[in-house]
């Protein structure tokens, strides 16, 4: 299973949304916006299935 990031604007890291997943479940995963507050920068980042990318369990930080 992977876990999936999007990018924070604000300090350039990746930041884990909650979302743990399989590669194949991508293409069809049905995901409206969503909204998290960052806890890398603080501030409110508004995402969709299009800025989720996929890590590895255990790859980075």
């Amino acid at each position: 299973m992977s876990q999936a990031y999007i990018h924070c604007p604000n300090t350039g890291k990746d930041v884990y949304v909650g979302l743990n997943l399989e590669w194949s479940q991508l293409d069809s995963l049905e995901l409206p916006p969503q909204e998290i507050v960052c806890p890398r920068c603080g501030g409110s980042h508004r995402f969709s299935k299009d800025d989720v990318t996929l890590r590895a369990d255990g790859a980075g930080d």
